[in-house]
């Protein structure tokens, strides 16, 4: 049996070309980048369910669920809330501030979507240890209202 990969580059490329409007190379590289950040895991809060077109302006559905080309991996994450996340955080605690201050990482975050990956990461390793991360004012707003970030 062929597969796409046994298939010449000239005829991946026009199959491409028919399909997405460009070249096999730039969606094979695309493709790898969201699988990487697929592979992650990042809770489902992180991402934003519809992104805009860069090239059509109108809104799709986020290639996290359901793949097409897309370039800017940085609208992919819905960022304000991962900063909002951020303020919840207590950031005095050594846990916490062990991969760094709050202003480090929303610096991060505003530079590259890898920092987001880190981040979500670490928040991963934070939520699993079991220890109390959150400021005393969160602490307050779950116990009165009982709502999370998880």
């Amino acid at each position: 049996m062929v597969t796409f990969h046994d298939l010449p580059t000239d005829l991946q490329d026009i199959i491409m070309l028919f399909a997405y409007k460009t070249q096999n190379a730039i969606v094979q590289a695309n493709l790898n980048q969201i699988l990487l950040i697929k592979r992650t895991q990042m809770p489902r809060f992180f991402f934003q369910h519809y992104v805009r077109d860069i090239n059509s302006f109108c809104y799709m559905v986020s290639p996290i669920h359901e793949y097409r080309p897309h370039y800017e991996f940085r609208l992919l994450f819905n960022v304000y809330r991962i900063k909002e996340l951020m303020y919840c955080l207590d950031f005095r605690k050594s846990n916490v501030k062990s991969m760094g201050s709050r202003l480090s990482w929303m610096e991060a975050i505003d530079l590259d979507f890898r920092s987001i990956l880190n981040f979500g990461l670490f928040y991963k390793m934070l939520i699993s240890s079991g220890k109390n991360i959150w400021t005393p004012t969160y602490n307050e707003q779950i116990i009165n209202s009982g709502t999370v970030f998880v």
